[in-house]
């Protein structure tokens, strides 16, 4: 993963759940208002913070079938979550589906009802040699990373920030971390109900997760930010803090006015 893009999947992925993005699809590009500015602020500030909280994921190893590990990603995550004034529970799958669970959060709220979907296991089971998280500058590897650990510290962050600035508040929100993602339990109306319960309350359901160009085992280059992503781009540029700030508005290299495009299921009612 490199470190320099982590500031800008938040800031993509907190814009995202703006009432605007409830509304529309494609709009024309706009100044960023003092809030949103202030957001970006908070993120560029606190990167390091999302960094380490990738950082303490990964390092539990999460395999769909290695329960424990499944759970204890769950207890950090209920940690952050419940920090930020969400409500979370942890669901227990009966034992004939042999999955660990999944953890979800919610909080009350004036706003549209978000559905904010990551996953706590990965594919890499106790007995995979490829355990740990290492850095070298600003690009980090490990198992999870990209699949998706990323997304689900993205979510978090994009919570916070938005806290930073009193917009929390009034936002209701549930946030769904599967514990099966990669091997999911049968039957599906077991262990998907909870999910598709959610999904029903929910106006606007997001999934954040970033595209790795090469295999699960490293991160490069292009970002699926909530459920918008770059069209037609071989590489993702945000070189400079304008872009940053600017790929919510327009993708693709400058001077490029490609609108957005949603890839990824994004429903309102």
């Amino acid at each position: 993963m490199t470190f320099l893009k982590m500031s800008t999947f938040i800031s993509g992925a907190l814009l995202a759940l703006t009432p605007l993005y409830a509304q529309a699809t494609a709009l024309p590009e706009t100044a960023l208002s003092a809030e949103e500015s202030a957001m970006v602020d908070w993120i560029d500030a606190h990167q390091e913070g999302a960094i380490a909280l990738l950082e303490e994921t990964v390092n539990i190893g999460s395999g769909t079938m290695n329960h424990k590990g499944v759970r204890a990603v769950g207890v950090v995550m209920a940690r952050e979550l419940n920090a930020l004034g969400l409500s979370s529970r942890w669901i227990e799958m009966p034992p004939e589906i042999n999955r660990a669970g999944h953890l979800f959060a919610s909080k009350p709220g004036k706003s549209k009802k978000l559905l904010l979907i990551g996953h706590l296991d990965t594919v890499f089971e106790a007995d995979d040699a490829f355990q740990a998280f290492t850095r070298e500058g600003n690009i980090g590897q490990g198992p999870g990373i990209a699949d998706m650990k990323d997304g689900n510290a993205v979510i978090v962050y994009a919570l916070k920030a938005l806290q930073s600035i009193g917009a929390l508040d009034d936002i209701a929100v549930t946030v769904a971390y599967t514990g099966d993602e990669e091997k999911t339990g049968r039957p599906l109306s077991v262990s998907r109900k909870d999910l598709i319960d959610a999904g029903k309350w929910a106006d606007i359901t997001l999934r954040w997760a970033l595209r790795a160009e090469s295999p699960r085992r490293g991160l490069t280059g292009q970002p699926l930010l909530g459920a918008v992503q770059a069209a037609g781009c071989s590489k993702f540029r945000a070189s400079k803090r304008t872009h940053q700030v600017s790929l919510v508005r327009r993708w693709g290299p400058a001077p490029s006015t490609r609108p957005r495009v949603f890839s990824t299921p994004f429903t309102t009612k």
